[in-house]
């Protein structure tokens, strides 16, 4: 069996999300932010029009946006191979909720 890990010269991950090998802060930033507006939109739609259906779907939408950010920050983060495949397969399913 080959030891991939020789090829790939990246420092263990200290949690799910931070770790030394991304290579710019500026990817936290724009995912944080954007994570944290998706659910704070998501729960101020929840609660303001409850009866609305197309509240609802905006609703469903921004948590899909939110699942499909938190998954990609991973894939920034993550130096272990089965979270790569597990939250890539997430990522396509997200995608036709959000579009």
């Amino acid at each position: 069996m080959i030891d991939f890990t020789q090829f790939c010269q990246w420092e263990p991950v200290k949690a799910l999300l931070f770790s030394e090998n991304v290579p710019d802060a500026l990817v936290y930033y724009s995912h944080f932010t954007s994570f944290v507006a998706g659910i704070a939109y998501a729960v101020w739609f929840y609660i303001k029009s409850k009866g609305s259906v197309s509240a609802k779907i905006l609703v469903v939408a921004l948590g899909a946006f939110c699942l499909w950010n938190f998954s990609d920050m991973v894939l920034f983060a993550t130096d272990r191979p089965e979270y790569v495949m597990f939250f890539w397969s997430l990522l396509s399913l997200f995608e036709p909720l959000i579009y």
